[in-house]
């Protein structure tokens, strides 16, 4: 291989890796479900956004968060400094800083190669979690449903990660996937729970005038590949922070 060919290849190779950690479009979606995540003190709105190949779980409050703070628009910034202020004071769930687990992850799941890419950080931190789609040993009660949204919903039960989880789920979407990690079922997850715990619920479903499935990185961080159970082990060790914090509960126990 000649000088030029590797001259050439090692400049794909930068750029790729440079877009790579950049904000860009990744695809079109053709279905945005929103939901509501709720638990004790704080309602938070996260988004699924679908394409073709790679569908997205993101919380739209660190979305709005991160958007304003990184504008070029000075009042855009003062904008989101004023929003935080408030949502610190607030006392309302709906309008108070969120509380939901994870709500600093995004979440992507490849759905050609099968693998969950999970762009998280702790303590001036980032880091990159991959790996397969987990196999979820789920339950199915097709004789209990409900609606959500207008659409029939079976009864699906499971321990996953250290949780047991009580979801519904629609076959008049045929995706086999739902909010956070959660999925392997017929249809897509319109409702979620775990008890004394959090309870996520879908409030709109559109498949027009979408935003695009996106690869958000607003502070252009560096992310570091780390095990998953390692990482929780250190996200819930004690020791791990200043004495007297509060520690939020994670999705997944073990």
């Amino acid at each position: 291989m000649n000088l030029l060919k590797i001259t050439f290849l090692a400049l794909l190779c930068f750029s790729v890796h440079v877009r790579a950690q950049e904000t860009h479009v990744i695809e079109p979606s053709h279905l945005e479900v929103l939901y509501k995540v709720s638990v004790p003190k704080s309602n938070s709105m996260f988004a699924l956004r679908c394409g073709k190949n790679v569908c997205q779980y993101i919380s739209l409050y660190r979305l709005r968060n991160d958007s304003l703070a990184c504008s070029p628009d000075p009042v855009l910034r003062e904008l989101h400094f004023k929003e935080r202020e408030e949502q610190m004071d607030s006392d309302d769930p709906d309008k108070c800083t969120s509380l939901a687990p994870d709500r600093n992850d995004f979440l992507y799941r490849n759905l050609s190669q099968g693998r969950i890419s999970v762009y998280t950080g702790f303590f001036w931190t980032s880091y990159l979690i991959e790996e397969d789609f987990p196999v979820i040993d789920w339950t199915i009660c097709e004789d209990s449903t409900i609606q959500v949204l207008g659409y029939d919903c079976h009864k699906a039960t499971a321990k996953f990660r250290g949780r047991t989880w009580t979801v519904w789920y629609t076959e008049d979407i045929p995706l086999n996937i739902g909010p956070w990690k959660l999925g392997g079922l017929p249809g897509l997850i319109l409702k979620a729970k775990c008890d004394d715990y959090l309870t996520i619920t879908a409030i709109s479903a559109r498949t027009t005038k979408l935003a695009p499935v996106t690869f958000y990185n607003f502070y252009e961080e560096k992310f570091q590949k780390i095990d998953r159970v390692k990482y929780l082990k250190i996200k819930t060790n004690p020791n791990t922070y200043p004495a007297g914090t509060r520690i939020t509960p994670q999705m997944e126990l073990e």
